[in-house]
């Protein structure tokens, strides 16, 4: 019967979210710790998944982007991106890329009507930690209808939250679809 060597648990309260971990470490007696049990073969651990920010606060400056894109094409736009929260912005996140920030934009229409919402992520390149400036390279899918267009810039933490719904400012550039 294998028993119970460690026992953590950690919590962490973000307005509407609670993100609760509890890790159990098994002893089957004998191994020393940091060992497998006898004839378990040791497994890899998961990533550890990033505590949820509590300051949603980003400086979104486009340097270099396109007036002028095709109908459907992909292509890429340069911005900087300046953490203004309290904590770093975490690029890796869990397993499955739980609480990692990404890049994205939206497209509206020339009357600012959403079109498109959630377009293709793009990574960070590595954490951001606060006060600190990054230059973003962002992949971007144009629109497949001609017409003009105002992409709109935004930073996400993977099921967690955009950062414009919790009150950063976004970042817009006017585009021709051709």
């Amino acid at each position: 019967m294998n028993a119970f060597r460690n026992v953590g648990l950690r919590f962490s309260i973000v307005p509407g979210v609670l993100v609760l971990s509890l890790g159990l470490v098994a002893c089957g007696g004998g191994e020393k710790p940091g060992e497998a049990p006898a004839g378990k073969k040791a497994e890899a651990s998961a990533p550890k998944i990033p505590d949820p920010l509590t300051i949603f606060k980003a400086q979104i400056t486009p340097v270099n982007v396109p007036a002028t894109v095709k109908a459907g094409s992909e292509f890429v736009a340069e911005v900087k991106a300046r953490n203004l929260g309290d904590s770093p912005w975490p690029h890796k996140g869990g397993k499955e890329g739980e609480n990692s920030v990404h890049f994205c934009y939206h497209w509206l229409d020339a009357d600012g009507k959403m079109v498109q919402y959630d377009g293709k992520r793009t990574e960070l390149s590595k954490d951001v930690a606060p006060t600190e400036e990054i230059p973003v390279n962002v992949g971007i899918i144009a629109p497949e209808k001609p017409g003009e267009y105002i992409i709109e810039f935004d930073l996400v933490q993977e099921r967690v939250s955009w950062f414009k719904d919790r009150g950063s400012k976004t970042a817009t550039a006017t585009i021709k679809v051709e």
